[in-house]
C-alpha cells in the first residue's frame, strides 16, 4: 500500500507478522524513552522474548506486526479481536457495549525521526481497512 506522509511524500507502507529474528529490535525500540513513556513493557532480550514469544509462535490469536516504510522496518502494530481476551473484554464492556468484531489497536513508532508526520493514524487506518 502507497501512502503519503507529511514531509516525507509518497511512501510505501507494509506490515507482517513478528517473528523471533524481529525481537531483538522490538527490544531496541522498547528501550527508547518515548516508546518506553507509553509501552509497560520490560525491555531485557528476555523479557521482550517472554512477552512476544507466544505471538512469534502462533500462540496467540491477535497480531503483532511489523510496520515497514519502502522496506524498512520503523514500529510495531498490535491488531486484536477484544472478545479474543476475555481480561479486556471484560474490562472493556465495564464501561461500553463492545461488537462482535471490535479490535483494539495499540502501535509503536520506534524511529524518532518519524513521530509527529501522521504515520500512526495512517498506520491504524490502513490497519482497520485490511481487517
Amino acid at each position: 500500500m502507497v501512502i503519503r506522509v507529511e514531509a516525507l511524500g509518497e511512501v510505501a507502507l507494509t506490515w507482517r507478522r513478528l517473528t523471533a529474528a524481529d525481537l531483538s529490535l522490538l527490544a531496541e525500540w522498547l528501550r527508547e524513552p518515548q516508546v518506553a513513556r507509553w509501552w509497560n513493557n520490560e525491555a531485557t532480550d528476555e523479557a521482550v522474548e517472554r512477552d512476544f514469544g507466544p505471538s512469534v509462535r502462533g500462540e496467540e490469536p491477535g497480531e503483532d506486526l511489523v510496520v515497514s516504510v519502502d522496506g524498512h522496518p520503523i514500529g510495531l502494530l498490535q491488531r486484536s479481536v477484544i472478545r479474543d481476551y476475555p481480561e479486556d473484554l471484560a474490562e472493556f464492556a465495564g464501561i461500553v457495549d463492545v461488537p462482535d468484531g471490535a479490535l483494539e489497536l495499540d502501535y509503536l513508532i520506534g524511529d524518532a525521526a518519524l513521530r509527529g508526520r501522521g504515520l500512526g493514524a495512517r498506520m491504524i487506518a490502513a490497519a482497520v481497512e485490511t481487517t
